[in-house]
């Protein structure tokens, strides 16, 4: 299997969030363990050695699974949801284009395509309007039941801080069910009421100039087009003829006949089915798909704390006087603070800043002269063996060359940590830079939130 399934995605992240508070020595020890009992093949694999650590973590926990449980509760959830649409929305639509028939009346197969073409359309946009809005509920749901019935506090929460596009496409998935169910009601009806019922199908006009039989026929034939290759015409869908005898005039009724109204018995069928279940399907089935291509094997290389797992695993037993990318022990910075040039004469008040938030005694001053020089062989060199990378931009370097060059160090360093710190004016008075605005942060915030990676921070 190329990719973590639910259940080991959601447990994954609850087992980092409880690794915070342990220390790096029991972390290390314990991951080494978990690594030697590895068979030769886990071991060569990055997806396989990740989901033995997880597989060993629900043991050490005694078996208990967040995952399993928010799996089930989003299963709960859809399967509730698909029956409201069926039995609530779906089935009393339809019924009430026959509930009147019942009684000696006739059906108007101008109202019926509400119920079969236009109702199905709009639920099916509402797949990308409404679906997203209603998964955020169904994720709240989720988590509630987490904390509430498994005691997994911060399951849901953990997820959200570096998975948001995963677990929101999980609650749009569920959301979708409801819709699902609604066209599947209409569906069922429109198949079981005519199967064991005998309705007229007819239509009538006060304008026949402009809704005659001619542009009917042709409208229910645009309509059947995508099943139009599989039946014939007055099979499948009504034939000119059988929509001309289908109307009614005033005071002589319609010349209906078993043929013409079987043949709208089946067109409405077959268009409830394709506009509402196939489509719909095809909506869901696209959904799984993008949520299964955001978190695969490129999304565990690039992710710090997963990285950290892999490392504490197969580096535990190595010589302490080795650090996990070569480089010797012996060289007291793991950071490498890229500076440009510019403000290279400003080191002294900018690396203050960049060692307390990185808690970092030791940090080694890299000078480049302009953004695509970071990528020269020289800085890659130099930068190469260092644990953690940072940057130092002004906040009015806000601009597209920047963020292309931090995507880019992220993708070129997916083991690394990336820190990325922002400067206000500087003071000359002080010596010192001023802390940038409350509106500069929060455009270089929602610009790092959207680099795919766990790896990189904002300061």
């Amino acid at each position: 299997m190329k990719r973590l399934n639910a259940e080991d995605i959601i447990d994954l992240e609850v087992f980092i969030k409880r690794d915070e508070n342990i220390s790096d020595e029991f972390k290390a020890a314990r991951d080494f363990k978990i690594f030697s009992e590895a068979s030769g093949s886990e071991k060569n694999d990055d997806l396989a050695l990740l989901r033995r650590w997880i597989f060993c973590m629900r043991e050490n926990s005694g078996g208990k699974s967040a995952g399993s449980s928010a799996v089930l509760l989003f299963r709960l959830a859809a399967i509730g949801l698909f029956f409201i649409g069926m039995l609530l929305l779906g089935m009393p639509l339809a019924n009430a284009f026959f509930d009147g028939a019942d009684f000696g009346g006739t059906i108007n197969v101008s109202y019926f395509f509400i119920s079969c073409v236009f109702v199905p359309l709009v639920l099916f946009l509402s797949a990308f309007l409404l679906a997203p809005t209603l998964g955020r509920g169904v994720d709240l749901f989720v988590s509630w039941g987490l904390e509430k019935f498994f005691a997994e506090r911060g399951g849901l929460k953990a997820l959200y801080a570096s998975n948001k596009k995963w677990i929101f496409l999980k609650g749009a998935i569920a959301a979708q069910f409801l819709g699902l169910g609604a066209v599947c009601g209409i569906f069922f009806v429109q198949l079981f009421r005519p199967m064991f019922n005998e309705y007229e199908y007819g239509w009538r006009t006060t304008i026949p100039s402009v809704v005659s039989a001619k542009a009917m026929a042709r409208g229910a034939k645009i309509v059947a087009l995508p099943w139009i290759v599989f039946t014939r015409e007055g099979r499948s869908y009504p034939s000119f003829e059988q929509v001309e005898k289908s109307k009614f005039l005033a005071g002589e009724g319609a010349r209906l006949t078993a043929e013409s109204c079987e043949a709208w018995a089946i067109f409405f069928i077959w268009a409830s089915f394709f506009y509402g279940a196939v489509l719909r399907g095809a909506v869901l089935g696209f959904s799984y798909y993008k949520i299964s291509r955001t978190f695969g094997v490129n999304r565990i290389r690039n992710d710090r704390k997963i990285s950290e797992i892999l490392r504490r695993m197969r580096f535990a037993d190595r010589d302490s006087s080795v650090n996990l990318d070569g480089a010797s022990a012996q060289n007291s910075s793991e950071t490498a603070l890229l500076l440009r040039a510019d403000l290279a004469g400003y080191a002294g008040a900018i690396l203050p800043k960049v060692k307390t938030s990185l808690n970092d005694s030791e940090v080694e001053v890299v000078d480049y002269s302009f953004g695509v020089e970071i990528f020269s062989d020289e800085i890659l060199g130099r930068v190469r063996g260092k644990k953690n990378i940072a940057l130092a931009f002004l906040a009015d370097d806000y601009n597209e060359e920047t963020f292309e060059n931090i995507e880019n160090l992220v993708n070129k360093f997916p083991e690394k940590f990336l820190s990325v710190h922002i400067l206000g004016r500087l003071s000359k008075a002080e010596g010192a830079f001023r802390p940038p605005t409350a509106t500069e942060k929060s455009w270089w915030a929602r610009k790092i939130n959207s680099v795919s990676s766990r790896n990189i921070k904002l300061f």
